[in-house]
């Protein structure tokens, strides 16, 4: 009888700890559209900017795009963008038209613009645009998830 309990009791350590392990590493990651993203620390989402399969358009194409912002004070703040535009396929191709240097960040490739001082990093994923934009070009390294 004491070795079965020994022996639940170790398999509830066990599950105890791997549950704390997996809270812990997926305590900063997010979801936008059906894309993950890394939050560095310190930064918080900004609720009341969330957008959620809201539709618009841009010279005349129709598109749906996911969006959340996180800010980390005043100047501080990172949004991600991911847009699906209706019966066309994203591709390479078209994210390089946007500008940008040619760039990879953890595998990812895409293409970093700046302006103004806003870092831009875009890459086309599964048929759609992912576009984050940051007031510190370092964090991309966080944001994004190698694939």
């Amino acid at each position: 009888m004491n070795k079965k309990v020994l022996v639940i009791l170790s398999l509830l350590v066990i599950m105890a700890g791997t549950s704390i392990i997996y809270a812990a590493s997926n305590e900063n990651t997010v979801q936008v559209d059906e894309f993950e993203f890394n939050i560095p620390d310190g930064f918080v989402e900004n609720v009341t900017a969330e957008a959620v399969n809201e539709k618009t358009s841009s010279g005349g194409v129709e598109y749906t795009y996911c969006q959340k912002l996180f800010e980390k004070g005043l100047f501080e703040a990172i949004s991600i963008l991911v847009a699906e535009y209706g019966g066309y396929e994203v591709t390479d191709e078209i994210v390089s038209a946007m500008g940008g240097e040619k760039t990879t960040i953890n595998d990812v490739d895409g293409y970093l613009g700046n302006e103004s001082g806003i870092f831009i990093f875009s890459y086309p994923k599964e048929g759609k645009l992912v576009t984050i934009t940051a007031t510190d070009k370092e964090l991309f390294d966080e944001i994004v998830i190698k694939e």
